[in-house]
């Protein structure tokens, strides 16, 4: 080993040593980022919806259930006719990013419109279209600014 003026030089495979460190100073810093983005994700609410008549033949609204949940909301069209064959982001969403998984077209199954907002300080508001290949209907998802709650020991949000 020879020591010049605050550098060290040594023999061997340093430069492996050298990757093994770069990887895991790599994988600690993408850890904490990507702790900090589901963090962000979560911030979720359960959305009121207005289904409405859509722009194809009347009889959309009973072709169609449509029900919500925290960050999602489901569409589920009849056992019966063609079955779903579009889902679509009308206009431009305010406030809120959209998953829309791949389907089958005609399918019966339900399908899950996953979202998120980008400010829980500001109101979510966005338009899905669901159409087979007669009935369409429009769905408008609507959430209220977001308030965090103190939640007890069991992770439920305790009354105020």
């Amino acid at each position: 080993m020879k020591n010049f003026k605050n550098v060290l030089i040594t023999k061997g495979n340093n430069l492996r040593l050298f990757f093994q460190l770069s990887f895991f100073a790599l994988f600690a810093i993408m850890s904490v980022f990507s702790g900090q983005t589901s963090a962000q994700q979560q911030q979720t609410c359960t959305p009121s919806t207005t289904v409405t008549e859509g722009d194809l033949a009347p009889g959309g609204i009973a072709s169609f259930g449509v029900s919500s949940g925290q960050g999602s909301v489901t569409i589920d069209h009849i056992d019966a006719g063609t079955g779903l064959q579009s889902l679509t982001v009308v206009g431009m969403p305010t406030n809120a990013v959209m998953s829309i998984p791949a389907f089958a077209p005609d399918t019966y199954a339900p399908v899950v419109v996953n979202f998120t907002t980008h400010n829980p300080a500001l109101p979510t508001d966005f338009t899905l279209r669901a159409a087979s290949s007669f009935y369409s209907i429009f769905i408008r998802v609507r959430c209220s600014i977001i308030t965090n709650q103190p939640n007890s020991d069991d992770g439920e949000p305790q009354d105020q």
